[in-house]
């Protein structure tokens, strides 16, 4: 049990956020932490800003303090009065949804406008800095000789890959090879099933009548 002199001796410090708060020295930075965050309408459910690790005086970050941030935006209101500002200071807002329920779309356009003219953008490294430039080419100018070639061989490839039609045949020629295909499968097909003499048959059987195919397409 601690006595009353121990009691007396051990200094608490009144909460500058609540009165009623009485708390120890060694614990008074972690409760004004969180009495503040109560006291400015926050929860623990709430997700504030990342802290920057940038120093104060770096020329790529800013200070906003409620004097500030409501003279930017009584500047920009003065000259554009037809602007969605209003006339009030607001509270510097901890989280992105405070800031996108008590600032209107003018206020955050302006304060956004503010910053980028006001610092500096973050040197990001040299070496994304040149995977970020394009790239530079070597590339000489090919002769109109050397075109017309690499057109041509690649002329002679196509054709190489388009099969056995290739060359100009008439529509007669192109239908005799192709009638001469199927009796070849056929062929193949019956000497499998019945042997190589009802095959011989097969054939002689057809052979007029693949030319009477031939002239009636044509026709």
């Amino acid at each position: 049990f601690y006595s009353n002199y121990s009691i007396l001796d051990y200094s608490h410090i009144t909460c500058p956020f609540n009165k009623a708060h009485r708390v120890p020295e060694k614990t008074i930075e972690n409760h004004l932490e969180k009495c503040e965050w109560n006291t400015l309408g926050y929860t623990r459910d709430c997700i504030p800003f990342s802290e920057s690790s940038l120093l104060s005086d770096d020329p790529s970050s800013i200070k906003f303090d409620i004097q500030l941030q409501h003279k930017i935006l009584q500047t920009a209101k003065q000259k554009d009065p037809e602007l969605n500002i209003g006339i009030d200071e607001k509270l510097i807002p901890q989280t992105s949804d405070r800031f996108m329920s008590d600032f209107t779309t003018d206020e955050r356009k302006i304060l956004y406008e503010y910053v980028v003219s006001n610092t500096i953008a973050p040197n990001i490294g040299q070496d994304i800095t040149n995977i970020n430039k394009p790239e530079k080419t070597n590339k000489q100018c090919i002769p109109i000789i050397e075109l017309l070639a690499q057109e041509r061989n690649l002329k002679r490839r196509r054709a190489k890959h388009r099969g056995v039609h290739t060359n100009k045949k008439s529509h007669t020629e192109i239908l005799r090879e192709l009638v001469q295909q199927q009796m070849e499968m056929f062929k193949e097909h019956v000497s499998k099933q019945f042997g190589n003499s009802s095959c011989e048959n097969t054939e002689k059987s057809n052979f007029y009548s693949n030319d009477d195919e031939v002239e009636n397409k044509e026709k």
